[in-house]
């Protein structure tokens, strides 16, 4: 009867462990799987950076170019047609968009690695930036899309620019800042127009808006790389 007690004992003990070790094994591989997920979710946030500064530099130069058309609009001494199409043509790149690359953060999602991130200053600001940041810039997007083909097309009785396009490489960004112009015109009641003083003037506000939205991410981003060294193991 003893012996098969100890038997039963070593045997509970046996599979007990089994099942911790089993336990410790999946726990690990899902730890692994984490810190896997959060260096690729660095290389991504590099890539975003990238993005997002070149997709500010474009943004500057349209953002510049209504100013210009505001103010020449404004002043007493008017701009020559060529230079007006020039900055019209840089200003139709204002709907410039920033596409972040949010699959590496969904995998966090749909794997359950969000919830091990140990640093919770970290998980509070992925969560912030991919979830509600991303939120308000989508939402200006969709604003400034609307606003600047509407006004564009009302503009077309007034001024309208032909730019060359170039096609030589596939990208992310859509802009009208480096093509040449092939053709442009500018009407005699360019000045009388209302619609496109107020074009002008709404425009350098959402461009403003935007750039204050994208610089506010990018400063998250930068805090989030900053982080991700400590939580990986």
């Amino acid at each position: 009867m003893k012996k098969y007690f100890i038997e039963g004992v070593l045997i509970f003990f046996s599979v007990l462990s089994a099942f911790f070790l089993e336990s410790y094994r999946v726990e690990q591989s899902k730890i692994e799987l984490k810190d896997a997920l959060m260096k690729e979710l660095s290389f991504s946030i590099e890539e975003d950076l990238n993005q997002i500064n070149e997709v500010g530099s474009i943004l500057n130069e349209s953002l510049d170019s209504a100013i210009y058309l505001m103010n020449d609009f404004l002043s007493d001494e008017k701009a020559e047609k060529k230079i007006i199409a020039q900055n019209f043509s840089k200003l139709r790149s204002m709907n410039i968009s920033y596409f972040p690359r949010d699959g590496v953060y969904n995998q966090l999602l749909t794997t359950g690695s969000l919830e091990l991130i140990i640093d919770r200053n970290l998980k509070a600001k992925l969560m912030y930036v991919y979830e509600h940041a991303f939120s308000r810039k989508d939402a200006v997007d969709n604003v400034i899309d609307e606003f600047g083909w509407r006004s564009i097309q009302a503009a077309s009785g007034k001024i309208w620019v032909i730019n060359k396009l170039f096609s030589d490489e596939a990208s992310l960004i859509t802009t009208y800042n480096k093509e040449d112009i092939l053709d442009y015109f500018v009407s005699k009641e360019y000045y009388n127009s209302q619609d496109l003083i107020q074009f002008y003037s709404h425009s350098i506000t959402l461009m403003n808006r935007y750039k204050n939205i994208i610089n506010a991410i990018e400063k998250d981003l930068r805090e989030i790389l900053v982080l991700i060294p400590s939580e990986v193991n």
